[in-house]
């Protein structure tokens, strides 16, 4: 008997004891990265609030920035400091909330769409993100996680050779 031919040492019980313990553990890993990932994400985005301070400050009081000729910035660069960088820290606030709240999700095997889409969001925040948004796209498409959330689960039987018919009905096929 080969290496890849021993028998399985664990009953079919034990196999899924086992699996339910992997799968335990993963989502609790995956729930602390996304706390982890979120508080990142809000403080990265809380440096834009600079930005909003400083367009608060040009058009309250704009002759803070006068050039050495006397003359103040327009208007709306004001207008454009403070909405773009209220804009951003909004933006990063609520994908950093959100991250938080798909990780709570995880916690609780709840929400399994807003995990499943934060996870693909978070593809998008390179490299953390892509790496975190990967593996919890993952372990969420397993049949035992689905089933974790109460998800139902559907299986796709393998075809038989009958159901195949003949070769040619591939798509594959080349007729050689």
């Amino acid at each position: 008997m080969s290496y890849y031919q021993q028998p399985n040492p664990y009953t079919p019980q034990q196999a899924e004891q086992f699996q339910q313990r992997q799968d335990e553990d993963n989502l609790r890993l995956l729930s602390i990265f996304h706390y982890v990932l979120g508080g990142v994400t809000i403080l990265g985005a809380s440096i834009f609030l600079i930005h909003f301070g400083m367009g608060l400050a040009m058009l309250l009081n704009p002759g803070w920035m006068k050039e050495s000729n006397g003359d103040a910035p327009p208007a709306f660069m004001g207008w454009l400091f403070t909405l773009m960088g209220g804009g951003a820290v909004a933006v990063g606030w609520a994908l950093g909330g959100l991250t938080i709240h798909a990780g709570r999700c995880l916690a609780r095997r709840t929400g399994y769409t807003l995990a499943l889409v934060m996870a693909c969001l978070n593809c998008l925040h390179a490299p953390m993100g892509t790496a975190l948004g990967i593996f919890t796209i993952l372990v969420l498409n397993r049949p035992s996680v689905k089933a974790m959330f109460g998800l139902p689960v559907q299986t796709m039987p393998y075809p038989s050779s009958a159901d195949l018919g003949t070769p040619s009905m591939h798509p594959w096929y080349r007729g050689q």
